[in-house]
């Protein structure tokens, strides 16, 4: 026996923050350009404010007579997915592309302008200049 059909899911309220450090990286070549990692991360998902409607054959219709059973495994699901997102993949690739543009970028309203992102190295002061 299969159910076949559709499900959707309407969400009304979603509360997220989301705090940003930065930070620098060392790419392979020993360059140090900018990083950024998430920290306090909150999804917050009203239960109550979610409406899942499943529909499709006989199979599906009594999937939906059941929602309140598994509607906090969907809240879940829809929670751990948004954390992951904003802890790990956005400044992944944040972090990635500043690696692979140099930690350099164009001005939009000037093509031949570039903005360097790079971190600034330690001078190194010869001894006898001192």
């Amino acid at each position: 026996m299969v159910a076949e059909g559709h499900a959707e899911v309407i969400m009304k309220t979603i509360n997220l923050g989301l705090g940003i450090s930065f930070t620098t990286q060392i790419l392979p070549d020993g360059r140090t350009v900018p990083a950024v990692q998430s920290f306090n991360v909150l999804v917050d998902i009203n239960r109550d404010d979610i409406d899942i409607k499943i529909w499709g054959n006989i199979w599906a219709d009594m999937a939906a007579a059941c929602e309140i059973f598994f509607k906090s495994t969907v809240v879940h699901a829809i929670q751990d997915t948004v954390t992951f997102i904003l802890m790990d993949g956005i400044p992944d690739a944040i972090n990635y592309g500043f690696a692979i543009t140099d930690a350099q970028s164009n001005l939009y309203m000037h093509p031949t302008w570039m903005l360097d992102w790079m971190t600034p190295t330690k001078a190194i002061v010869a001894p006898d200049s001192l």
